[in-house]
């Protein structure tokens, strides 16, 4: 299992040290102090889960998630989470094909996800509207009793 110095962490998501020590201040970041000297140590598990809960670093800390358009924030949190898995060294350049390919990758996944949140959609707009006419019948049989109490045909 990896682990993290908070210099590293600050430079992987380019930001100051001192914001990923006042995250483990705070205790969003867990992290263990190993020593006086060495300082803070963040295991790679808990790094991952700060980063799921708060994309947003993965860019920058001092940007303003509104600022950031969605392009970036996806561009970064697929960096990052190779970057989290080891397959790439943060000091290492990217290509524009494995973007491309990650892009196309990430694309794939979404458009997926989406189809089916689509189906679900329409899946319950039919049920709503079957619930709709049933209870459009239940209301005309409603009317038709309480006519036909009035006539005196029912009791």
């Amino acid at each position: 299992m990896n682990s993290y110095s908070v210099k590293q962490i600050a430079a992987m998501l380019n930001t100051n040290p001192e914001t990923v020590r006042r995250w483990i201040r705070l205790g969003r970041l867990p992290a263990l102090k190993d020593s006086r000297k060495e300082g803070n140590v963040v295991s790679e598990s808990a790094l991952n889960e700060f980063l799921s809960k708060s994309p947003k670093y993965a860019l920058s800390a001092n940007m303003l998630v509104s600022e950031i358009p969605t392009s970036a924030v996806v561009l970064g949190e697929l960096f990052v989470r190779q970057l989290l898995n080891g397959e790439r060294n943060h000091n290492e350049q990217i290509s524009s094909e494995t973007l491309t390919q990650l892009l196309r990758t990430e694309r794939a996944k979404r458009t997926a996800d989406l189809n089916i949140k689509m189906k679900t959609k329409m899946q319950l707009e039919w049920e709503i509207q079957n619930e709709e006419k049933r209870i459009a019948e239940l209301n005309s049989l409603i009317e038709i009793i309480a006519g036909n109490e009035s006539k005196g045909w029912l009791k």
